[in-house]
This record gives structure tokens, C-alpha cells and sequence, in this order.
């Protein structure tokens, strides 16, 4: 029997639109990652700009914030009003170190969760970072304040690309430019933030289709943390100040964190 005829009218078929994600990588040794950081390089800074990078000494952790590892909650509404409260009373609390001035009223609430992020303060944010190389000296220099029964045989350096966050329609992520201001290492540390805006749990879960993750083994931390500290990336310049020092000295002389 032959196939019926399509009709003048009807409409033509829908294309199904092909769903773009980031693909894993995995590397045997700290110069292989070295140079895929290469090859990101010598992309044109318009190529470079979309990608964020974050690192992390546990490959099993996903890419959860501070607020959600401490508390659930039933919906958007209860979790962002809580974030809020929590960097309001930030705010007033450290009124007495800008002059006794009201920081609540100089600082939007969102500068101040930024702010309140890199003291401690639980909020809706993760640091980012526009380099690769800095995203592998927070995933190797962790190590040495981790736990043995939480460490994996890889560290994993987290990939986002910003123009995959709202393919979905639904805006679940945002990306939040950090305000100098209020964050004296930003400029060091290249950050960039992302605010789960969303009552999803992780950023995996909010947009899973725009992170992907790149694992070195965690036995290489020597190696990457010598290399990085050559090219000026250690404690020291990404936190500026006495700790900072200290742990440089000790990185240098004391050896760097090991990954077994």
C-alpha cells in the first residue's frame, strides 16, 4: 500500500531542538591538564569569556551552597528569605569595622552575601573563576585542610559556560560579578559568583546540561602546586595578608599538601 500523500496545508514537521552540554574530561597527570589550560589559552578572549571554573579537593561533592548544605527548605519563598536575613544581620554586625556606619543602607543585600561568602557567612553563592589554573590551586591547596576519610584519588575542577545557564527558558542560576568593594580578593582570584536562585539543591541540578567536570589524580598536588607557585598563583597572592604568607612559607618548605 503506498504512503498517503501530505496534505497542501499541513504543517511541516517540527525540528527537534539538539540540547547542548559540556562533556567531562579526565586527565592521568597534572601536564596533560596543563595543556588543555594551553589550548583554552589561545582560544580569542570572546571564546574565553563564557567559561567560569571552579575547584573542589572532592570529586564525589557536588556544586552545592553554603545555605543548602545547612538547612532545607519546602520552597523558594522560605530559602530567600533566610538568605536575606542572614546577610542583613551580617551587615549590622559588622557595622562597627566601617565607622559605625549603616552598611545595610550603603550595601544592597546581595553585596552583602557576597561579601559575608568569603567570612564564612552561608548564603546562595559559589566562587567562581575566570582561570583554570586558579581553580586548580583551590582544588589541589584544599587538600591540606581536608579530612583523610573525605578524600577521593581525584580533585575536580568544575566547568561552566555561561550561555548554556538559560537554555532551559527558566532562569535557576544567576551570574553575579563581584564587587570589589566589598571583596578585596576578587581582583587576585579573578572571581565571578553564581546565585542558585532556585530551591534546587545544587547548581548540577539547576542546569546540569552547563557544568561539567575535569578530574587530575589528587597524587599530583605537589607537582600542580610548584607549577602554580611559579607562575605566582599560591596563598600568598590569592589571599593577601598574614595567613596568606603563612601558608605560602609553609607550602614552600614544608611540602604541598599530599593527594593520598
Amino acid at each position: 500500500m503506498s504512503a498517503e500523500p501530505p496534505q497542501p496545508n499541513a504543517p511541516l514537521p517540527r525540528k527537534r531542538r539538539s540540547v547542548r552540554r559540556l562533556v567531562d574530561r579526565e586527565f592521568s597527570t597534572w601536564p596533560e591538564f596543563v595543556q588543555y589550560v594551553f589550548e583554552w589559552s589561545g582560544r580569542s578572549i570572546e571564546r574565553q569569556q563564557p567559561g567560569l571554573f571552579r575547584g573542589q579537593p572532592n570529586s564525589r561533592w557536588r556544586l552545592v551552597p553554603t545555605l543548602d548544605r545547612l538547612e532545607k527548605y519546602p520552597d523558594d519563598e522560605s530559602r530567600t528569605r533566610r538568605a536575606e536575613l542572614l546577610a542583613s544581620q551580617y551587615g549590622r554586625q559588622i557595622r562597627s569595622l566601617h565607622g559605625g556606619t549603616r552598611v545595610q543602607e550603603t550595601f544592597k543585600l546581595e553585596e552583602l552575601e557576597m561579601h559575608g561568602r568569603h567570612h564564612g557567612l552561608p548564603t546562595r553563592l559559589l566562587d567562581w573563576t575566570e582561570s583554570p589554573l586558579i581553580a586548580a590551586f583551590f582544588a589541589f591547596d584544599a587538600l591540606r585542610d581536608l579530612r583523610v576519610e573525605d578524600r577521593t584519588p581525584s580533585v575536580t575542577i568544575w566547568r561552566l559556560w555561561k550561555p548554556y545557564i538559560g537554555e532551559s527558558g527558566v532562569r535557576l542560576v544567576e551570574i553575579v560579578e563581584a564587587d570589589e568593594r566589598l571583596n578585596e580578593r576578587a581582583v587576585a582570584q579573578r572571581s565571578v559568583f553564581t546565585r542558585l536562585v532556585a530551591n534546587r539543591g545544587s547548581v548540577n541540578a539547576a542546569v546540569p546540561n552547563a557544568v561539567a567536570r575535569i578530574t587530575i589524580p589528587a597524587a599530583e598536588a605537589r607537582t600542580a602546586l610548584s607549577f602554580l607557585d611559579q607562575a605566582n598563583i599560591n596563598p600568598s597572592t590569592m589571599y593577601p595578608g598574614h595567613d596568606g604568607a603563612a601558608r605560602t612559607v609553609v607550602q614552600r618548605f614544608m611540602g604541598a599538601p599530599s593527594g593520598t
